[in-house]
Formats: structure tokens, sequence, C-alpha cells
């Protein structure tokens, strides 16, 4: 039997200190089904009906439980990668330099996949190698990064604005629920002050943020999309238009860190390539100087560790302690609409590409034992929380964490939260 404890240092922010309508939850992921020979989005009623209909079901199943509806989550990041540099399902567009370049820039490589093990053509986890043997030679790789991801996000933003629809005309009024869309964004600095760099950093909000949030608002692309991609961004009818504005209840954000954002001058015209339109360099360093310091939650699988270790979660419960805390703080002096707080995820997950092989759950799931659930650290402080039970906590809330001195492990040793392992 093992017994773990923790207490971070901090405040006491707890459940009751946030709005009396807030919410808290934990997210995880579904079954995602793969239909070969699809293209998926690419194709543009049948998929729309095919989400509308499930949505129906989902709707009508469920619908007296379930409260808050989310139609899609990150849906640009299945269009820039999966049809932009092709390194996600379905594994369209993209040259090899792009997508070894993008995996480098933009994500770190144990939130999706590892970069080495894709470019040498190496299957990442078993059932990721399944999918790309589902994938033709000819789809692979395939596609055009410079219309598809486009195309593919007006039909999801399509298929949403319909399932809304449809929720608000049959459902809504006798289920009482609200619907709403998650998006995904980072936010932008300007590598130096020149006006070409804050221009590329308001880009690099419009072709992430913007491209999604402006239809959903007002109808249409941003303008400095329309007036790069031209042709190639398809455009609403205003039929659609009008049913895409307004076309939520609530708007989720999933962010993860920040980025340098530098011009860079589209110098190959005659091959369009969503990575290029941007003119967009990103970095995560200054000077030598790393923009923050660095908070990735995911751990490795690793089938040597022993269980207790596996469930020694501190740095995961620290960082959800310190951010409600600035989160609080922008509710109360900044007055932000902030009406929930989901943690990600609930459980160790299928996380894209990268399969099994990180975790980023608050319980802990052995997949070498039929997928047993052990809650982790996390998962306790997390259940405290809820129950305004953490009253050990300090009473003060520092402006911001001493990144030089403050250590997630020492700061967990104080006995305040238990966890008994048998």
């Amino acid at each position: 039997m093992e017994t773990i404890e923790t207490n971070p240092r901090g405040p006491k922010h707890l459940r009751h200190g946030f709005p009396k309508d807030f919410i808290f939850g934990t997210a995880t992921s579904a079954f995602q089904d793969f239909k070969v020979g699809r293209k998926l989005l690419i194709t543009t009623t049948n998929t729309r009906k095919d989400f509308h209909d499930y949505a129906d079901l989902c709707f009508e199943k469920f619908g007296d439980r379930v409260k808050h509806w989310i139609t899609l989550n990150e849906p640009w990041t299945f269009s820039f990668y999966g049809y932009g540099l092709g390194i996600l399902a379905p594994g369209r567009g993209g040259s090899s330099n792009y997508k070894f370049s993008a995996l480098k820039e933009f994500m770190p490589s144990s939130r999706y996949i590892d970069p080495q093990a894709f470019m040498q053509k190496r299957t990442v986890t078993p059932t990721f190698g399944d999918l790309e043997k589902k994938l033709s030679g000819k789809e692979r790789g395939s596609g055009h990064p410079g219309i598809e991801p486009y195309t593919v996000t007006h039909n999801q933003l399509l298929a949403h604005a319909e399932a809304v629809k449809l929720y608000r005309d049959k459902y809504q009024k006798t289920q009482n629920g609200k619907i709403g869309i998650t998006l995904v964004s980072r936010w932008f600095i300007p590598r130096t002050h020149s006006t070409s760099d804050r221009n590329a950093a308001e880009r690099a909000i419009d072709f992430t943020l913007g491209w999604f949030m402006d239809p959903l608002t007002v109808g249409r692309y941003p303008h400095i999309m329309r007036s790069i991609v031209k042709e190639r961004l398809p455009k609403f009818t205003e039929e659609q238009a009008h049913m895409l504005k307004g076309s939520f209840d609530f708007i989720g954000l999933n962010y993860y860190t920040t980025n340098y954002a530098a011009h860079a001058p589209n110098a190959d015209n005659r091959n369009p390539h969503i990575v290029t339109d941007r003119m967009v360099r990103y970095s995560t360093e200054l000077n030598g100087v790393p923009i923050g310091d660095e908070a990735r939650l995911d751990e490795k699988t690793d089938a040597t560790l022993p269980l207790w270790e596996s469930l020694s979660d501190h740095k995961r419960v620290c960082y959800h302690h310190h951010h409600l805390c600035f989160l609080k703080k922008a509710i109360r002096e900044h007055e932000i609409d902030v009406k929930g707080y989901f943690t990600w995820s609930l459980l160790d997950n299928f996380e894209w590409a990268s399969g099994v092989s990180v975790r980023f759950g608050n319980i802990y799931v052995d997949y070498d034992d039929k997928c047993k659930r052990y809650p982790k650290l996390s998962a306790e402080w997390f259940k405290l929380h809820l129950l305004n039970e953490d009253s050990d906590w300090k009473s003060s809330c520092p402006e911001e964490p001493d990144s030089d001195s403050y250590d997630s492990e020492e700061a967990t040793q104080e006995s305040g939260l238990k966890m008994t392992i048998t």
C-alpha cells in the first residue's frame, strides 16, 4: 500500500469563490470512426447531412440529461493539420518540408506526434499505423493545401450552424439546454515593434481564431483572409451567413501557449499553401530567452514506473491551482465573462496521432490491465476543490509564481491531500 500527499502553496480559491453559475468540468475524447474512402469534410452536402443526422440522434437520446452541447472541438486543428500539413488524419496536403518544419515550429512533439518518427514513416502507435494503411498511397499526402483547409473549415462551420439551428428549432425549448462550439488559439506577440511584425501578429490571430469567430459573429471571414486567399476562400450565401451569425450560446476556447510573430513574406505565389498564406513566422524565443516557462502537463507512457509514481502528478495539481487563481482574478478584477473551466482530460486518452503514448488525464488508465482506472493526485485535488474542502491552503494569492525558486514537487510536500493506493 502506498500513500501520496500533496498540498499546493497558495490561496483559498475554492468553488464558492467563483460566480454562482460558474461551471467546473472535465473533458475526454470520444471514439472516432474513420470511414475508408470518404473524403471527409471535402464532401459538402453529404458530410453536413451526416453530421445533422448524428446531432439529431444525440439531442433526442441524451438531451434530457446533457444541458451543454459542443458541436465541434478545435475545428482549426483538423483543417490545418489534417488538410494543410497532412500530419494528422486524414493526412492530406503539405510537402515533407512543410510537415517537418511545422512539427518543430507549431506544436510540442508530444502534443500530437513524434516529428522524427513521422518523417521517417514509422508508426507512432499500432492504431495510427492501421489508419495509415487505410489511406491509399494516392490519398496520403495528396490534396491541395492552399484550398482544402479553407473548404474543410467552410463545411465545418456550416455543419455546426445547421446543428445549432436544429437544436434551437426542435429541442432547446423543451430540453432547456445550451449549445456552442470550442475553438483553439494561441496568443501572438509581435517579435519586434515594427509595423510589419505588429501586422503579422494580427494576421496570426485572424488565420487562427478570426477564421472561425468572424463567420460566427458577422457571417463572413476576416478581411485580411479575404484579401490574401481571394478566390480560394469559399463564400457564404446570404442565407448561410444569417444562419451562422449568433449560432452559439457560448464559446469554448482551448489555449496552450503564446508565440512571437514576425512578418514572413510569401516568396512563392505559384504554389499557394495555408502556411505561407499567413505570411507569419512563429517563434518561442527572443534573443535566446524563452517567451515563458514551459508548463507541459503530458506524461509519456512508461510501463517501468511503479503505479504510485505514475499517479503523482504534482505539476498538474500546481498548474490548475495557479491557473484558477489567475482566472478568478480575471473574472473579479477585470470583469471577463468566463462561465466555466474544463480540465483536459478526465482520463488518459487516445491523443491524436500520439495514441496512448502520452497521458493527459486526471485519472490514470492501465492499458495493460483491462483499462483499469486509478485517480491521480489531480483528480483528488479537483474533487476537494469542488467540495470546498481544501481548507489548508494559505489565504494570499501571489501575483505570479516565482519561476526561479518555485518547485512544484517541493511545494506539494506538506500534508493536506492524501491518496492511498492498494
